[in-house]
């Protein structure tokens, strides 16, 4: 009789414990993949700039102004892991020009939907990045 109240006992001690260790270990895969997609947008708009900085006005193969489509599509090759239909970008010659010493900005924007998100019907998450550099030559 002693061993089946014990039994009892461990499953209402597990009943307690499980929505909290589930809740605790579901909450850091959710923050690991939204730090990874914050990483990968973070990293699509610096290499965007990149791209532009090093196809300035004196470079072999040179971007014009407005060139936008070029920088965006360099940008998708360069992200891993995020649904390009939920990407953003846009690329800018801030000076106008690509000549060296102008500024160039790539920005991106994704819209990150969270798994419990997706349950609980929670609206998703916009996370924005921006790079701005200068043209080399």
């Amino acid at each position: 009789m002693r061993a089946h109240r014990l039994f009892g006992q461990s499953t209402v001690e597990f009943a307690l414990i499980a929505l909290p260790f589930f809740l605790l270990v579901f909450g850091i895969i959710e923050g690991g993949r939204l730090v990874f997609t914050y990483h990968e947008i973070q990293n699509a708009a610096r290499e965007g700039s990149r791209y532009m900085v090093a196809h300035g006005a004196f470079a072999d193969d040179p971007l014009a102004p407005g060139d936008a489509d070029e920088v965006e599509d360099y940008v998708l090759s360069k992200t891993a892991g995020l649904d390009p239909g939920a990407l953003e970008i846009s690329a800018d010659w801030l000076d106008g020009s690509n000549e060296p010493g102008k500024r160039v900005e790539v920005t991106v924007q994704y819209e990150f939907e969270p798994i419990v998100g997706m349950v609980l019907g929670a609206d998703p998450i916009t996370l924005s990045a921006r790079s701005e550099m200068r043209i080399h030559y």
